[in-house]
């Protein structure tokens, strides 16, 4: 069983990435915005290592299967994918908004709870106002 902070952090990494996979699904040009992202990051593993060398190839090798591979690193429950939501290239495909929705839809599912055991529990509702 893992606890609250934990799981929490992962569970809103994964309720983001698959919404930046599902804009991805929806129009395939947001793929440009995630390229540049890369080019980016690659500068900067260039120019001297920033620690996320490994995390920049990995993303490298799943951008390569596009938008299948997203749907598949979404799917899958293993630790490394779960490393690899926590770093997706995805910045500026998910708006300010839609970022606070999610933490708050997630955040209502941890209400009263201490601890989780899947990351699969499907979200509460939330009320739109």
């Amino acid at each position: 069983m893992l606890t609250r902070e934990y799981i929490f952090h992962d569970r809103r990494s994964l309720e983001l990435f698959k919404l930046a996979v599902a804009k991805l699904r929806a129009d395939p040009r947001l793929f440009d915005e995630v390229t540049s992202n890369m080019e980016h990051w690659r500068r900067r593993v260039v120019a001297g290592g920033t620690g996320e060398d490994h995390y920049f190839h990995e993303w490298e090798r799943v951008l390569a299967g596009g938008i299948v591979a997203c749907e598949h690193l979404a799917r899958d429950r293993a630790d490394s994918a779960v490393e690899l939501w926590h770093t997706a290239p995805f910045e500026g495909l998910i708006n300010e908004r839609e970022g606070r929705a999610v933490s708050e839809q997630v955040r209502a599912l941890f209400v009263g709870r201490r601890f989780m055991d899947s990351l699969d529990e499907p979200l509460p509702e939330l009320a739109t106002t």
